[in-house]
């Protein structure tokens, strides 16, 4: 692998947080955790991700702040973006974004480390 691999999970959940916490640090790669939309942005705009998993529903408001994240990543030219949600039902698409639940988002985590953000 060429660099480290960073990546950027935004949820409120602290059970989820602590969950890809935990995946970050098996697989050995660097990770940021945003709680609110307004990190999330900060930080895409600031260091370009590998990887951006968010919420769909961040607790912030009526809207799913989940999209706003997956759009900003996709046009900053992060390369892995999913929205995951207890569901994996969210009502719209966004090309260049996967949509999962939740439990299936670690193991699509692990697949991208495995191989190499740089392999596509």
């Amino acid at each position: 692998m060429g660099h480290m691999i960073n990546f950027l999970h935004v949820d409120n959940d602290i059970a989820w947080r602590e969950a890809f916490s935990e995946d970050a640090g098996n697989l050995g790669i660097s990770l940021r955790q945003f709680t609110t939309r307004k990190e999330a942005l900060a930080a895409i705009a600031e260091v370009r991700p590998d990887i951006v998993i968010t919420d769909l529903h961040l607790g912030e408001n009526t809207d799913q702040s989940g999209y706003t994240i997956a759009r900003a990543a996709i046009e900053a030219g992060v390369p892995y973006v999913s929205i995951a949600s207890s569901t994996g039902t969210p009502s719209q698409k966004i090309e260049g974004v996967v949509i999962q639940t939740k439990n299936k988002a670690s193991e699509w985590l692990a697949r991208i480390v495995r191989r190499g953000p740089e392999q596509g």
